[in-house]
């Protein structure tokens, strides 16, 4: 129980942007253990910016990002989902397989044909509802079949940390519901935090607890009344 006010990620008096240029400045935020926070703002605003950061794609311009790492019980380790996927869909990959790609993390790729870690992969699937479309290829899924995919392999990196940029971005409206459903049970079964990029706030603030926004350059805590304005 002494997890959860745990700090595993905090941003502290940054300046956030690229080559030196900075997007966000006075940027402070403290991400805790086993919660779900949700940024949204404008497009342009940063709100990828702030990921990247945070997950050391980018470095801060000034100001620190400290990660908890002083237990061996909680240390961080951060899984990201891309808004993007970059993977060739033309090569023959099955859904298990993508999966265990997240397990290069901790795995000789020469080890992938142990049982064990096939099994593991199918765990994870099964994790997102997806454990009957394992042997599927994965360029026959669907968009929000492929974005749980996505999340079951950064599960296999085996964090404590997810971090995801615009989950539900081109699915439909019963997929998004299906992959909030997936984040919220894997908050409280795996004590999984997680932050999330989503334009859908009055579809997920039910299940979050934070949600910032960048508003006029600032991040800022967002009010239910000012989330209901938008």
């Amino acid at each position: 129980m002494k997890h959860k006010s745990t700090a595993l990620i905090t941003l502290d008096n940054a300046s956030i942007g690229y080559h030196g240029h900075p997007v966000l400045t006075d940027v402070t935020i403290s991400l805790h253990h086993s919660r779900l926070t949700v940024l949204f703002g404008p497009n342009g605003s940063g709100k990828s910016t702030i990921l990247k950061t945070l997950v050391g794609i980018l470095p801060p311009i000034t100001g620190k990002i400290h990660y908890y790492n002083n237990s061996e019980s909680l240390r961080f380790r951060c899984g990201y989902v891309p808004q993007h996927e970059t993977l060739d869909t033309s090569y023959p990959l099955s859904a298990k397989e993508i999966v265990l790609m997240g397990m290069l993390a901790y795995h000789s790729p020469l080890q992938y044909t142990h049982d064990t870690h096939h099994h593991e992969a199918i765990d994870h699937l099964a994790q997102v509802g997806l454990a009957e479309h394992s042997d599927c290829l994965f360029a026959t899924l669907s968009v929000g079949q492929k974005r749980r995919v996505l999340i079951a392999r950064a599960l296999a990196t085996r964090p404590n940390y997810l971090v995801m940029d615009e989950p539900t971005s081109g699915v439909d409206r019963e997929s998004a519901t299906l992959i909030f459903r997936v984040l919220e049970n894997l908050k409280h079964t795996k004590n999984l935090s997680i932050l999330l990029v989503s334009h859908k706030v009055k579809e997920i603030v039910h299940i979050a607890d934070t949600v910032l926004n960048i508003k006029q350059g600032q991040l800022i805590t967002a009010s239910l009344p000012e989330l209901n304005e938008t």
